[in-house]
């Protein structure tokens, strides 16, 4: 398995290594000891799927909020999603900063985002599922959002989205002094 750096800091990019054979292939998708040589210590309490029927579906940009923060390791296993992820870690040297990358389900690369990073989806086709691992049971009450189109990060989309929750759609302007301040209380 490759783990490479990308623009966010203690954001990777996985890239799991196929062996091939007569039957097929097969491939390690997680490793303790590949994470733990990069300093992570990432455990799940829990794994979800998110299917979208249709091209140009938006989910996210989502948090929790400490003390529930969560690590995230994301996979395409169908279709090709554009994966956004934005850093609202205010200690961090990436602070404010976003990317974004096509993953497809063909390659099964995976994404880590550690605590304190905002993710969404905008799917690039119609039926296309997004496979989460998550470090942290979902809480309500420490569920935030970023809007799709928020003028501090300015997210580059194909183009509006088609499908997006109310939820999404309404979520405030990312509140820099909040992070902050919840930033502070997490210490």
């Amino acid at each position: 398995m490759i783990l490479e750096k990308t623009a966010l800091e203690g954001v990777y990019l996985l890239k799991p290594e196929k062996v091939f054979d007569d039957r097929g292939y097969f491939m390690r998708i997680y490793s303790e000891d590949d994470f733990a040589a990069k300093q992570i210590h990432f455990n799940f309490k829990q794994s979800a799927v998110s299917f979208n029927h249709t091209k140009g579906t938006w989910r996210g940009m989502h948090f929790q909020t400490p003390p529930y923060e969560d690590e995230k390791l994301v996979s395409c296993t169908r279709g090709v999603l554009r994966d956004y992820v934005v850093d609202i870690r205010p200690a961090s040297p990436t602070f404010k900063q976003w990317f974004s990358i096509d993953l497809y389900a063909e390659e099964r690369w995976m994404l880590y985002l550690p605590k304190g990073i905002g993710h969404g989806i905008y799917t690039l086709n119609d039926n296309t599922e997004l496979t989460y691992h998550i470090s942290q049971n979902y809480q309500p009450n420490h569920a935030r959002g970023i809007r799709w189109n928020d003028p501090l990060f300015n997210l580059k989309l194909p183009m509006p989205p088609i499908v997006i929750s109310d939820r999404d759609q309404s979520f405030p302007d990312f509140d820099v002094e909040e992070a902050i301040r919840l930033s502070k209380q997490s210490q």
